[in-house]
Order: C-alpha cells, then sequence, then structure tokens
C-alpha cells in the first residue's frame, strides 16, 4: 500500500461540505479532505490487518508527510495496537510526533501514550521521561493519566 493509494481509498468517503466545517473547528492550515471518522477507521482497522509492521511505519510516515488531516489522522491510526512485536520503528515516528508542537497532534501523541500506560506503563513512563519535556504541559499530564 503505497501513500497515493491510501489518500485514493480516503478519498473515497469524502462528504461534499464536510472539509470546510472541520477547517473551520481545527482553525491549522493544512488541507482538509472531509472524510468521516468512522471511514478513516474502518480503512486503516484493513490496513492494520493486511500490512506488516514494517509497512504499515512507511505507510503512516508517508500519509504523515502530507499534512493532509485525515491522512494524519490515518497515520496514527496505523500505529495504534496494544502491543506490537518489534516496536523501534514506531517509536522513532512518535518521537517526529513529539516535535510538533500544534495542538491536535500533541493530543495524539498524549492519547496514544495514555493507551500505552494501561498495557505497558514502563514503556510509556520511560518515553515521559525522555521526551516530556518536549511536550506541552496539557500532553504530558493526560499521556501520565494511568500512570
Amino acid at each position: 500500500m503505497t501513500p497515493e493509494a491510501a489518500l485514493e481509498a480516503l478519498k473515497a468517503h469524502i462528504e461534499p461540505g464536510r472539509a470546510a466545517h472541520v477547517a473551520a473547528y481545527m482553525k491549522v492550515e493544512r488541507e482538509y479532505l472531509g472524510v468521516p471518522l468512522p471511514a478513516v477507521n474502518a480503512l486503516t482497522q484493513d490496513w492494520r490487518r493486511s500490512l506488516t509492521l514494517e509497512e504499515r511505519v512507511s505507510l503512516a510516515e508517508g500519509l504523515w508527510r502530507t499534512d493532509i488531516h485525515e491522512a494524519r489522522i490515518a497515520a496514527a491510526k496505523l500505529l495504534t495496537q496494544a502491543r506490537i512485536k518489534g516496536d523501534e520503528p514506531v517509536w522513532r515516528l512518535i518521537v517526529c510526533y513529539v516535535a510538533d508542537r500544534e495542538w491536535f497532534i500533541q493530543k495524539a501523541v498524549a492519547w496514544w501514550l495514555r493507551e500505552l500506560s494501561k498495557h505497558d506503563p514502563k514503556r510509556a513512563e520511560a518515553f515521559l521521561a525522555e521526551h516530556g519535556a518536549q511536550m506541552k504541559a496539557f500532553a504530558r499530564k493526560e499521556a501520565g493519566k494511568y500512570l
């Protein structure tokens, strides 16, 4: 699966008029397609099942770089899983998300870490110890909610 093919799959679910509404709500300058979250969830769930970890990380990175709202959501969802064996590529990609100071990105990283802390609190604590200073205060608090 290429980022281009994934974008085409996302675009097949565009709801006319939705992009303008989401853009107004987000208030961040980037492209919005107008794809509802349930469609993004369904697509990424299928991709997580059918792609290897290496393919998922590569696709997530490619989607992230598009700077398209729904593509970035899909990128984050491709890496959502309770346990991922051989997860170093996932961690490297999440570290790149931490550097992005945009509120919704910080929120996504925080939620990812919060969910991880339910299954692997030591790994979440280690991540926060190493990278927490780069996160906004609200994101650090949310990430550590269950620690």
